[in-house]
C-alpha cells in the first residue's frame, strides 16, 4: 500500500467514525435498475449505528440488503419515485415532518428528511420527530382549550405584552390575548384589537396610574387586586367602576376586570353597611356570608339554588362544618393567621344538600359598620367547578396515554423515580416488566389500524385491573407497554405476576366480529438500590428481546 492508500484509508476511517457519531439515523444506498435501467429498488451501501438501531437491524443485516426488502412502504408511499428523481436529477429532497408507517415500529411516525445523490448512490439521513410533530398538534389543542375556556368567562380578559424604550423602562402594553367578553366590552373585534397598543385603545391608563400600576406588577411580580377602581372609559363614554385583578406572565399582564358600576352605585347610596351587604347578596348570583368567626349567622337565598340548603339550615353552623374533609385544615390555618381586617381570597371544596362537593373562589372582606366597628367578616363564593375540570382534564391530558388510558412514558418515568428513591429508604425491591404485544402490525395489516387499537386498549384494561394497588401500568411506545411492580419480595415473585399478567392478556379477546389470540413477549428485572431508572428500563428491554426471540408469548427474568 502507497502513501496515497494510507491516506484514501484514513479519510475513509474518518468518514466512517464521523457518520458513526450522528445521532440522526444515516444510511448510503445505491440504485438497482431493471433491463431497461428503470431504478427498481435500492440497496444499503452502509448505515450508522443510529440507522441500525432505528431499523432494528445489525450492520451486517442492513449491508447488502434491498431497501424494499427492510422497508416496503417505501414504494406505496411514494418514497422510492423520491429517491429514483433525485438519482436521475441530481435534485435532492429536504422534507419535514413527512409522514410515514413505519413497518418495524408498527405505527404511523413523522420524519425529517434529507437526500443528496452521490453518483449513482445516495446519502440518506432522517430525525423521528413524531414527538414534536405530537407536542405541537398537543399544544395548538391546550391554545384551543385555553382560548374556548376563557371565551366561556362572564367576565373580560385580556393578555398584554410589555413594549418597553431603549432603557427597559415600560411605556405601554400590546394586546397579545383577549376573550370574547372583552372584545364586546371594548366595542372591538379581536382580529383588530390584537397587535394594538393599550394607549391608543384607552390612553386614559396613562392618567389614571393603571399604567404605571401595570408596570409595577410586572417590574415586581406581585398581583394587583383592584376594587371599586374609578376609571373615565373613553370607549363607554363615562366614568365606570371596576373590580380588577392583575397577574404576571412572563413579560406579560393577565388582566381581568369586571364593570360593578351598578353595584358601586347600588352600595353607595345605602347609609347603613349592614343593609348594603345583605341587599346585595340577595341580589347576586354568587352566595355571600355573614361569619362572625367561624360561624355563619347569615347567608343569602342563592345558597338554595347552588348547594340546595335553605338559608336558615345554614344559620349556626360553623365553616369548617361543610367544607371538605381535605381543605378544613388548611381553612383552619389560614383564619388563624389571617387578621380579621385583611381581605382573603381561598379556593376549597363546600358540601351540598345532597351530599356532594363543590369547588368555589371565596372571597373575604371585613364587615364595617356605619359607626366604623367591624362586626365579623362577609364572604363571596363563587361557583368554580367547570373551571377546575378544565384544569383538571389539562393536568390529566399531560399526565395520560390519549389512546389506552394508561399513564403516558413521562408520567411511569416521573412516578418511577420516586418509588425508587422511596426503596433506597425502605429496603422494598421493586420489578421492572417490560412487554411488548406479539403481532400488532399483523392485525393492523389484516384488520386495520381501529381493531389495532381497539386490541391495546384491551390489553391495557386487562393488565390494569390485573395488578395489585400499588403497582403502575404505562403505555410507552407503540406496542410497548411497562409495569412497575412495587414491593415484591424477590425475582422469582416478579417472574410469577408477569406470567399471571401473559397469560390474563392471552384469553381469547372479541373486537368487533372477530376473535383474536394476543400474546405478550415480556422481561422482568429487579431494581438495584443507587441504580438509574433508564438502566433498569433497559436491561428489561432486553429480557423482553429474549423473550420474544425465544419464540413470543413467554417471559424472560434477568
Amino acid at each position: 500500500m502507497n502513501v496515497g492508500d494510507d491516506e484514501q484509508a484514513a479519510l475513509r476511517a474518518r468518514l466512517q467514525a464521523t457518520i458513526d457519531s450522528f445521532l440522526d439515523p444515516h444510511v448510503f444506498i445505491q440504485a438497482i435498475r431493471d433491463e431497461r435501467g428503470v431504478i427498481v429498488d435500492f440497496v444499503y451501501l452502509d448505515a450508522n449505528e443510529a440507522a441500525c438501531v432505528y431499523n432494528n437491524r445489525t450492520r451486517e443485516d442492513m449491508i447488502g440488503a434491498r431497501l424494499l426488502d427492510i422497508l416496503p412502504g417505501h414504494a406505496s408511499s411514494g418514497i422510492l419515485a423520491d429517491y429514483a428523481r433525485v438519482v436521475e436529477t441530481g435534485e435532492p429532497i429536504a422534507a419535514d415532518s413527512l409522514p410515514y408507517f413505519n413497518e418495524i415500529i408498527g405505527e404511523e411516525r413523522q420524519s425529517d428528511l434529507r437526500c443528496i445523490r452521490v453518483g449513482e448512490h445516495l446519502s440518506v439521513t432522517w430525525r423521528d420527530v413524531s414527538d414534536r410533530v405530537a407536542a405541537a398538534d398537543a399544544a395548538r389543542k391546550d391554545r384551543e382549550l385555553l382560548q374556548s375556556t376563557l371565551d366561556s368567562l362572564l367576565d373580560p380578559h385580556v393578555y398584554v405584552g410589555a413594549v418597553r424604550d431603549g432603557d427597559g423602562r415600560v411605556i405601554d402594553f400590546v394586546y397579545e390575548g383577549a376573550n370574547d367578553a372583552a372584545c364586546r366590552y371594548n366595542r372591538v373585534a379581536r382580529a383588530d384589537l390584537l397587535g394594538t397598543r393599550l394607549l391608543e385603545l384607552l390612553p386614559g391608563h396613562a392618567g389614571s396610574g393603571l399604567l404605571a400600576l401595570y408596570a409595577e406588577v410586572l417590574e415586581t411580580g406581585q398581583p394587583a387586586v383592584l376594587d371599586d377602581f374609578l376609571y373615565p372609559h373613553e370607549i363607554v363614554g363615562e366614568d365606570r367602576w371596576f373590580d380588577m385583578r392583575v397577574n404576571q406572565v412572563g413579560d406579560g399582564l393577565s388582566v381581568t376586570w369586571r364593570d360593578v358600576t351598578d353595584r358601586h352605585d347600588y352600595v353607595s347610596s345605602l347609609a347603613d353597611s349592614e343593609a348594603r351587604y345583605r341587599i346585595l347578596a340577595e341580589n347576586a348570583s354568587d352566595i355571600v356570608a355573614h361569619l362572625r368567626g367561624a360561624t355563619i349567622v347569615w347567608v343569602s337565598p342563592a345558597v338554595t339554588r347552588i348547594l340546595g340548603w335553605e338559608p336558615s339550615e345554614m344559620i349556626g353552623l360553623l365553616a369548617t362544618d361543610i367544607v371538605h374533609p381535605d381543605e378544613v385544615q388548611d381553612l383552619v390555618e389560614q383564619m388563624s393567621t389571617r387578621l380579621e381586617t385583611e381581605q382573603s381570597r381561598m379556593r376549597f371544596r363546600l358540601r351540598a344538600r345532597n351530599g356532594a362537593f363543590h369547588w368555589f373562589d371565596v372571597q373575604g372582606s371585613p364587615l364595617i359598620g356605619v359607626d366604623g366597628s367591624q362586626d365579623g367578616r362577609v364572604a363571596a363564593f363563587r361557583l368554580v367547578d367547570d373551571e377546575v375540570a378544565a384544569q383538571t382534564a389539562l393536568e390529566l391530558r399531560a399526565r395520560q396515554d390519549a389512546l389506552t388510558g394508561l399513564v403516558n412514558r413521562q408520567e411511569m418515568f416521573e412516578r418511577v423515580d420516586g418509588l425508587f428513591r422511596r426503596s433506597s429508604r425502605t429496603g422494598r425491591e421493586i420489578a421492572m416488566v417490560f412487554c411488548d404485544v406479539d403481532d400488532l402490525k399483523r392485525v393492523n395489516d389484516t384488520f386495520g389500524h381501529a381493531a389495532g387499537d381497539e386490541l391495546l386498549r384491551m390489553v391495557a384494561t386487562r393488565m390494569s385491573s390485573s395488578v395489585r394497588g400499588g403497582d403502575v401500568v404505562a403505555r410507552i411506545g407503540g406496542d410497548e407497554l411497562l409495569v412497575v411492580l412495587d414491593g415484591v419480595h424477590d425475582l422469582d415473585q416478579a417472574e410469577e405476576l408477569a406470567n399471571k399478567l401473559r397469560a390474563i392478556v392471552a384469553e381469547p379477546a372479541l373486537i368487533g366480529e372477530q376473535w383474536h389470540h394476543v400474546t405478550m413477549s415480556v422481561g422482568v428485572t429487579l431494581a438495584v438500590p443507587g441504580e438509574d431508572v433508564d438502566a433498569v428500563v433497559a436491561r428489561a428491554d432486553e429480557a423482553m428481546y429474549a423473550a420474544k426471540h425465544g419464540g413470543r408469548d413467554r417471559v424472560v427474568a434477568v
